[in-house]
């Protein structure tokens, strides 16, 4: 088994008006990817958030985790 993994969640932001299928914020999100993980056996190690406007009322945020495998 690998020591560490990576994984990434992203939400985009609109408009207020603009209908969003997902309506949970980016923590719920990566709170899943986290307790998902941990089942798996891996740690949350570290993290960074990235955000990015890719529009004059759109925002795109981005969270990218370092995950480490936890002795047995």
């Amino acid at each position: 088994m690998q020591e560490f993994i990576v994984a990434e969640v992203s939400k985009n932001w609109y408009e207020p008006h603009q209908p969003d299928p997902d309506n949970r914020i980016l923590a719920q999100r990566f709170e899943e990817i986290i307790n998902v993980n941990l089942v798996r056996g891996y740690a949350l190690h570290s993290f960074q958030l990235h955000r990015l406007m890719v529009g004059p009322k759109a925002m795109n945020e981005t969270i990218i985790a370092v995950f480490r495998r936890q002795p047995q």
